[in-house]
C-alpha cells in the first residue's frame, strides 16, 4: 500500500489549485498573464531543484575529483534563470491578446499535465517496485550497470546512446515539414496561426518537455532512486556514461543551450540543433569505432575530423536550405568553415564546461553574428 507524506499531499493540493484556477480563468477569458507567470514559476522551481542538488552534493567524493561536475550543474541552473528572462520575448504581445493567451495557455496546460504524468508514473513505479520486491539502492544499481557496460562492446553501447540524439533532430525537422498541414486544422486555423508561429511554438514546447523529462529523471536518479521504476532504470542503463554516474547527464545542457536561438531565427535554431545532436554523435561514433590515436580527453583525431566535416556539411546545407537571403556559395562556405572551426576548438579544448553546451553556444553565436553582420553590411 502506497502512503503519501504531508509534503506530497501538499504538492498535489497546490497543483490541483493551480490547474483549476487556470481552467476557470480560461473559461471566462480572464487574466491571460496568469499562464506565463505560472510557467515562469515552474522554471524557477527547476532552477531551485538543480541549484539545491549542486550545492548539497558539492562535497561528494566523486565531485571533488571532477570539478566539471559541479560547474555544469551550476551552468544548467543558471540556464533556467536565463530562460525565465527571455521566455516572455519568444512570443510577442504584438500577436494580439487572444492569440498570445492561446499560446501561453497551451504551454502552461501541457507543462502542468507533464508534472501530473510524472506524479502518476512515480506512484505506479513505487507500487510495482514494492510488488516485485525491487529494493536496490543507487550504489547497488551502479554496480549492475558497470557489469552490463563491461559485458557489452563499448562501440555498440556508445553508438546506441548517440543515435538517440538523431531522433531529437529529425523530430524537429518533421515538425517543420508537417507545419503546413497542421496550421489548416480548425483548432489552429481559427486563431490564424501562421506556419512560422506554429513551428516556433512546437519547437520550443517539445524541446522544453524533453528537457524537463531528462532533468526530472536525473534528479530522481541522484536524489530519490527508489522512486524510479524499471522503465526509467532501463533507459539509464542503455544511455548513461560512467562519468555521469554522480552528476547530470549531458542531454539537458545540450537541449537548453538551443533554446536562446529561437530569439535569433528558426534557421539558426534548427542548424544549431542538428549540429549539436548529429555532429557530436557522429564524431563520437566514428572516433570510438575507427579512432586509433587518443588524446588526454579520450578522444581521437578521427573523431575530431568527423565533427569538423559533419559540422561543415550541416551548416552548408542548413544555410542553403533555410536562409535563402545568403545566396553566395562563397559566403555559405565561409560561414560553414567558421562554424566548423568553432566546433573543433570546443571539441578539442573544452575541459570544465560540457562540449554539448559549448558547441551549440559557439556555433549558434557564430551564425547569429555572421548573419547580423551581413544584414548590417548590406
Amino acid at each position: 500500500m502506497i502512503s503519501f507524506s504531508k509534503s506530497q499531499i501538499l504538492i498535489i493540493v497546490i497543483w490541483c489549485l493551480i490547474y483549476t484556477i487556470g481552467l476557470i480563468l480560461r473559461l471566462f477569458n480572464l487574466f491571460p498573464l496568469y499562464y506565463l507567470i505560472i510557467v515562469e514559476i515552474y522554471l524557477f522551481i527547476f532552477f531551485l531543484l538543480n541549484i539545491r542538488y549542486a550545492l548539497s552534493s558539492h562535497n561528494n567524493f566523486e565531485k571533488k575529483k571532477h570539478s566539471d561536475y559541479f560547474i555544469n550543474e551550476i551552468l544548467l541552473s543558471i540556464s533556467y534563470l536565463a530562460l525565465i528572462i527571455y521566455l516572455p520575448f519568444l512570443f510577442s504581445r504584438n500577436l494580439g491578446d487572444e492569440l498570445w493567451s492561446f499560446i501561453y495557455f497551451n504551454l502552461w496546460n501541457s507543462l502542468s499535465i507533464h508534472i501530473f504524468c510524472w506524479f502518476i508514473y512515480i506512484l505506479c513505479a513505487q507500487r510495482n517496485n514494492q510488488r516485485k520486491h525491487r529494493n536496490l539502492n543507487y550504489s547497488e544499481w551502479l554496480y549492475i550497470v558497470r557489469m552490463l557496460h563491461n559485458s557489452k562492446n563499448d562501440v555498440v553501447h556508445n553508438s546506441t546512446r548517440k543515435l538517440m540524439h538523431f531522433g531529437i533532430a529529425f523530430g524537429l525537422l518533421l515538425i517543420y515539414i508537417l507545419s503546413r498541414i497542421f496550421v489548416d486544422i480548425p483548432l489552429f486555423s481559427q486563431f490564424k496561426i501562421s506556419e512560422s508561429l506554429f513551428i516556433n511554438y512546437w519547437w520550443f514546447a517539445i524541446s522544453l518537455h524533453l528537457l524537463w523529462m531528462l532533468n526530472i529523471a536525473d534528479l530522481f536518479r541522484l536524489n530519490g532512486f527508489s522512486f524510479l521504476g524499471r522503465f526509467a532504470t532501463r533507459w539509464f542503463e542503455s544511455s548513461i556514461r560512467e562519468k555521469e554516474f554522480y552528476t547530470f547527464t549531458s542531454a539537458p545542457l545540450m537541449i537548453i543551450s538551443w533554446l536562446p536561438f529561437l530569439l535569433a531565427s528558426q534557421p539558426i535554431f534548427i542548424i544549431v540543433a542538428f549540429i549539436g545532436s548529429i555532429s557530436d554523435a557522429l564524431a563520437s561514433i566514428i572516433g570510438k569505432k575507427y579512432g586509433k590515436i587518443k588524446d588526454s580527453h579520450d578522444k581521437t583525431r578521427e573523431g575530431y575530423f568527423t565533427g569538423f566535416f559533419s559540422t561543415f556539411i550541416l551548416s552548408f546545407l542548413g544555410i542553403m536550405l533555410f536562409i535563402p537571403s545568403i545566396n553566395s556559395i562563397w559566403l555559405i562556405s565561409f560561414a560553414s568553415v567558421l562554424t566548423s572551426i568553432g566546433f573543433y576548438i570546443v571539441d578539442r579544448y573544452a575541459k570544465l564546461i560540457s562540449d554539448n553546451f559549448l558547441n551549440s553556444m559557439i556555433v549558434g553565436g557564430i551564425l547569429w553574428g555572421f548573419i547580423a553582420f551581413l544584414q548590417n553590411f548590406s
